[in-house]
């Protein structure tokens, strides 16, 4: 029924944004549900082919550019399943350079650059997934950079409790990216910190779920880094405050 609908050649484009809409949905449902890479993969790739040409028109359409970003996210969970190797290095490349422009056109926008810090982290993950050394810490390098700069965007925007949260989940990019770039200290220094911020907001208003995770995924993370120094006794106490909050959410589950 998409296939049909495609080949009916509207150039509406609500209605092009509509069908690459379900041709994405498919996709994930097939990725996600049933694990039929090749087929989420066909029909994720149709998505992205009509948000692209739509963008040729509309370049400063934020709302087609998200979507986009979006359908390149779960594209890139699909090629790591089909062994895709040069198109993932591409499609990172791609999304990169799209993220970029949302951050360009939203100036203000935090959260913008806190994606495309994200971003940076993934893809220089992938880079080492295939021992490309150089080009992973280039990413953690820039993502780092980018994260410096929504913090600066963040601070110079009075946000109230939306503030803290955010703040939380900034200092949790930026302990990733240090921890890949072997600045250990730092590392725990800002996990630790995310811990705090989650958990001022935790018991504040009991918000489990994202806050809670947050503090679950710094604690385990810390334990990580002091067992790989053989710092047993640190690693075991960061574990076990990690289990508290992890039994928080158990229980409330």
């Amino acid at each position: 029924l998409l296939d049909k609908l495609a080949q009916d050649e509207t150039n509406d484009p609500t209605l092009l944004v509509e069908l690459a809409d379900a041709y994405a949905v498919l996709g994930r449902i097939q990725n996600w549900s049933f694990r039929e890479f090749d087929k989420s993969f066909v029909n994720i790739e149709k998505a992205l082919a009509i948000y692209q040409n739509l963008l040729q028109n509309e370049p400063e359409n934020i709302k087609i550019r998200r979507k986009l970003y979006s359908s390149q996210m779960r594209m890139w969970e699909v090629l790591k399943y089909t062994n895709g190797r040069e198109q993932l290095f591409k499609l990172i490349d791609e999304s990169i350079a799209n993220l970029n422009e949302i951050a360009r056109i939203e100036s203000e926008s935090a959260g913008d650059l806190a994606d495309l810090a994200a971003v940076h982290f993934a893809a220089g993950e992938f880079y080492q997934t295939f021992n490309k050394k150089a080009e992973a810490d280039e990413h953690f390098r820039k993502g780092l950079t980018v994260i410096e700069n929504a913090f600066g965007l963040l601070k110079s925007q009075d946000a109230g409790k939306a503030a803290i949260t955010e703040n939380a989940r900034y200092l949790t990019i930026k302990a990733m990216l240090l921890h890949r770039l072997g600045k250990t200290e730092e590392a725990v220094e800002n996990y630790l910190l995310s811990a705090e911020d989650a958990e001022k907001i935790y018991l504040g208003n009991k918000e489990t779920n994202r806050n809670v995770m947050r503090i679950v995924g710094a604690y385990k993370y810390v334990g990580e880094i002091y067992k790989s120094q053989k710092n047993y006794p640190a690693a075991l106490q960061r574990y076990l405050k990690g289990k508290e909050f992890g039994n928080i959410v158990a229980r409330d589950e």
